[in-house]
């Protein structure tokens, strides 16, 4: 007996073939009807609770990007301000200064006092998007702390060049027709 019991009735005569057959129509389209669906109400809860998840970890990650992107720029709008503000003019400038930016050899044009006082560390060489602008040290500590790339030429302050203190042959002659 393997019939199914749907063709047993038929055979006993308990149900009409036009039943049978509507049966059997409507059970295909309640099955086409929960293709789609999940299973169960547990298993469409936790669906949506996975992907409002991950939902909102896109959005904090996107959210945290931005922010980040406004620290950046804040920090880029305080540095060019500092710069701007403080620059060092260099008019008249003759002698080129050559430092590097990255890769490159870059050169900044200065006066020869500019000169001395960027070599005595007083002045500093500060990059601002394309340009570059002489500030003084105190400047230049500052916009090191905010964004040290931008502070491309600090050299460290020379109170006296020749400190008797520190040489250790301060005790000795150098001769006048020394030639080197």
């Amino acid at each position: 007996m393997s019939s199914s019991l749907q063709d047993q009735l038929l055979a006993a005569g308990l149900v009409k073939k036009k039943d049978a057959k509507r049966a059997e129509h409507d059970k295909r389209k309640q099955k086409k009807r929960n293709r789609g669906k999940p299973r169960g109400p547990d298993e469409s809860s936790e669906l949506a609770r996975h992907y409002a998840a991950r939902e909102a970890a896109r959005a904090r990650e996107l959210n945290e990007q931005r922010q980040q992107a406004a620290r950046r720029k804040a920090v880029q709008a305080e540095v060019k301000q500092l710069a701007e503000q403080h620059k060092v003019a260099r008019d008249g400038a003759e002698i080129p200064y050559q430092f590097t930016h990255g890769k490159r050899i870059r050169q900044i044009m200065v006066t020869e006092p500019l000169r001395q006082r960027l070599v005595a560390g007083q002045l500093a060489v500060v990059a601002v998007g394309q340009r570059y602008h002489l500030v003084p040290d105190a400047i230049a500590a500052r916009i090191a702390e905010r964004a040290p790339e931008s502070v491309l030429v600090r050299n460290a302050s020379q109170p006296g060049v020749g400190n008797a203190q520190d040489d250790p042959y301060a005790d000795y002659q150098v001769p006048d027709d020394l030639i080197w």
